[in-house]
């Protein structure tokens, strides 16, 4: 599941980022952390934050920024959990 944001830019018009909740999973279990983990140092229950990791509930952008400090990302990682969504018909 990917959550969808966009900006509008002069030169190309409109840019599609995708929230990408698989690399979330990935860099999670990359820095060698359970869901557990990550759960009780947000300060919530595994299940619940286990529905936000699946993509089954959307993360606000408070807990994304608590996630972040969990797994020790600061804000010039953000890029990393996004993905561009360009459709084939504008791709050159």
């Amino acid at each position: 599941m990917y959550y969808k944001c966009r900006q509008r830019t002069k030169e190309k018009g409109v840019i599609k980022l995708e929230f990408d909740v698989k690399r979330l999973k990935a860099e999670r279990i990359a820095k060698g952390l359970t869901q557990e983990d990550v759960a009780n140092a947000l300060g919530v229950t595994r299940s619940w934050y286990a529905m936000k990791e699946n993509g089954r509930r959307n993360i606000t952008l408070e807990e994304f920024s608590k996630i972040l400090d969990a797994l020790g990302y600061d804000e010039s990682d953000v890029h990393i959990f996004f993905k561009l969504n360009v459709a084939k018909r504008e791709q050159q």
